[in-house]
């Protein structure tokens, strides 16, 4: 079980993926939250691995 430091801490990553990078089209924040092997859990990607240049793409578009 997560201890609520951790909990805070995920939601603030969360809190500036929104923020930052959807709303204001920020992509350097979204290279310093997402790791290269991270997975893409959105429907357009089916649950696949896709490198951080794919998911730039829609998140742009």
């Amino acid at each position: 079980m997560n201890d609520g430091g951790e909990s805070e801490a995920a939601k603030a990553v969360v809190r500036r993926n929104t923020e930052e990078v959807q709303n204001n089209g920020d992509f350097d924040v979204f290279e310093e939250l997402f790791a290269d092997d991270f997975v893409d859990h959105t429907p357009q990607h089916h649950h696949v691995a896709v490198p951080p240049t794919v998911a730039r793409a829609s998140l742009a578009a």
